[in-house]
């Protein structure tokens, strides 16, 4: 392939890949409208006009048919039955934590075969504000989108208006782009935290590390200094021409 002809195909991929990213960037700008819009709306709205009482049950069955155990005069397993009695006594109930969420024993029965155990959580409400709060999430999600749009457009121009692609501009706008990408790293996570808290009544803010993203920033990064070295064997080709 000559010189020319790859130079021909990457001008010609760069401007397909700015005309994709320019359909993008609308799509997301109209998201962002609309969340933003929609959060707007909802704080404005009376905070009495929306409630939901959330919760839950949990049924826990254990069997010891199949153990060899002492039974009492009722010919119930002894051990399940002591616990069951320290269940009964006033204030004696028993709590877990299942995914996040704090159960407590509501009722308890031991059968022939073994225990059954009720419990339930406790019942939390769901407001209008919180989806405001998640619609104001979106928005922001969606403008950290825009702005790595943004640069991935610019490298795209890059490519589409080069004579090289060792050339200074696409090394700066590769750099920029990963730089672009960095609070993706937490970003989804942090998001995902907080959404979970509202709709769980269970506050647990936790920014977790996208390793994948961190592996792609790390690519682009390389890439930009493979495309450097390129350019400085270039110069250093035309300087020897």
């Amino acid at each position: 392939m000559r010189k020319e002809d790859a130079i021909l195909k990457i001008n010609k991929l760069g401007n397909v890949g700015n005309i994709i990213v320019k359909i993008m960037k609308v799509f997301v700008i109209i998201g962002f409208v609309l969340t933003l819009v929609g959060a707007i709306a909802v704080m404005a709205l009376p905070k009495n006009l929306f409630k939901m009482d959330l919760g839950s049950t949990a049924d826990i069955t254990i069997d010891v048919s199949g153990m060899v155990g002492t039974l009492d005069e009722n010919g119930k397993d002894a051990m399940l039955q002591g616990f069951y009695d320290g269940l009964s006594e006033e204030d004696a109930g028993v709590s877990m934590n299942v995914n996040g969420s704090e159960y407590e024993t509501v009722s308890a029965e031991v059968t022939d075969t073994g225990m059954y155990v009720e419990a339930a959580v406790d019942t939390y409400s769901i407001e209008l504000g919180d989806f405001g709060i998640v619609c104001a999430l979106g928005a922001i999600t969606l403008v950290a989108l825009f702005i790595t749009l943004l640069f991935a457009g610019k490298l795209c121009q890059a490519f589409r208006d080069c004579e090289s692609p060792f050339e200074e501009k696409v090394v700066k706008q590769l750099n920029s782009l990963a730089y672009s990408l960095l609070p993706w790293v937490v970003l989804g996570s942090l998001t995902e935290s907080i959404s979970e808290s509202i709709f769980t009544n269970n506050f647990n803010l936790m920014i977790g590390v996208d390793l994948g993203m961190v592996l792609i920033i790390l690519f682009i990064f390389v890439l930009a200094y493979i495309f450097k070295y390129g350019a400085v064997l270039q110069q250093e080709s035309d300087e020897t021409l």
